[in-house]
Order: C-alpha cells, then structure tokens, then sequence
C-alpha cells in the first residue's frame, strides 16, 4: 500500500496512528504531497485523488481511499482490530460522535490555518477566522467537561483524532493557550502522547 501524506497533516498523523495501533505501518510505503491552495498538484489529482486531498492510501490492487475516517475504517477492518472501531452497540455510537466532533473541529482548525496563513492578507475573512476559533474553544469546553467519561475504554480512533487534533494546535496555535483555559484536557492527552503507537507514528518524518 501507498500512504500519499504530508508531516504537518494532522488527518495524516491520525491515520498514521491508527496504521501503527493496528501493525500495519510496515506495509506501508510513504509517499510525501503537496496540496495546498496555491499549489494544486494536478498530476496528483489525475492518478490518485480527483478531490486532491490528503491521506489517500492506494491499495495493492491499485483502488484509492480518500477520507481518513475511510482509510481508518479499512485499516481496522484488515486487522480484524476490534477496539479503534467497535463493530457494534452504544460504544461504537460514542465513539462515533466524539471522531465527529473533533474531526470537525479539526477540519476548522485547518480552514483557519488556510486562512490566516495561506490566503493574501487582503483578502482574509476576520468574521471567518473567528467564527472557527469560537467552534473550536466550544468544542474543547466540551471536551473539558465530559473528557473524563469518554475515555473509560481501550484505546480507540477518537482518541487518535483528540491527540492529533491538539498537537495540531500547539504546532500552529500555540498562542490559544488551551493547557490554561482546558486543564481538564492536560493530564488525558499527555497519558495519550506516551501509547506506543501514538509515539510510532510522530516520529515519522
């Protein structure tokens, strides 16, 4: 298999992390991308993702996944892991709604990267930028509150999507102070940073 990626990605290093958890990073072959605005990587988008977005796995018969929550599904499903996904009941139903929340929180985060990085200063949307700000916090306040009642478990995908949703911000947000305003948050992810897999799939370059 083919992992077509970019280090910074935090929707990469999810799936890297759910890659690893599952021993399956062996079989995977990386391959360093670039799309972003300004750079849309055509060729990229002819051969392997017409959405020309990152992780998408190719598989040995040549098929492509797009959408990490899909690779990570795959994944899961060829490991025969029954803990990242639960197959079934009302572990599976919170599972999937807190891989939701921070996934959407992520895609914000990104967006806003976008925003205030990428786009021309210009041309910059301020209403915009503060509007995924305030998804964000909210999503932590939530987080904040409830942390400890969603992590009861084995280690599963939502718990990937929360590391690599905050080491995202801290790499491109350290100024939101989250460990201040979130301490509840603190303690569950640094226990998170030291899973095996979680440290496999950082030091990836």
């Amino acid at each position: 298999m083919q992992l077509f990626y970019a280090a910074t990605s935090p929707f990469v290093r999810k799936t890297m992390i759910v890659a690893c958890e599952c021993g399956l990073m062996d079989e995977i072959e990386l391959v360093a991308t670039t799309v972003a605005p300004g750079n849309s990587n055509r060729d990229f988008g002819d051969n392997h993702n017409p959405l020309r977005q990152i992780p998408t796995l190719k598989l040995s018969d040549g098929n492509h996944l797009y959408d990490s929550f899909v690779i990570c599904d795959y994944l899961v499903e060829r490991a025969g892991n029954k803990t990242m996904l639960p197959a079934e009941g009302a572990l599976r139903t919170q599972v999937l709604r807190n891989h939701a929340l921070l996934n959407g929180m992520t895609e914000r985060a990104v967006a806003t990267r976008y925003e205030t990085f990428a786009r021309p200063e210009e041309y910059r949307w301020p209403a915009m930028i503060e509007d995924n700000f305030d998804r964000i916090d909210k999503g932590l306040q939530w987080l904040n509150a409830n942390i400890a009642h969603q992590l009861d478990g084995p280690f599963d995908i939502s718990e990937a999507a929360f590391v690599a949703l905050m080491k995202y911000l801290d790499l491109r947000f350290e100024d939101l102070g989250w460990r201040d305003k979130f301490p509840a948050l603190v303690e569950p992810y640094e226990a998170l940073c030291e899973i095996e897999s979680v440290k496999a799939a950082y030091a990836i370059s």
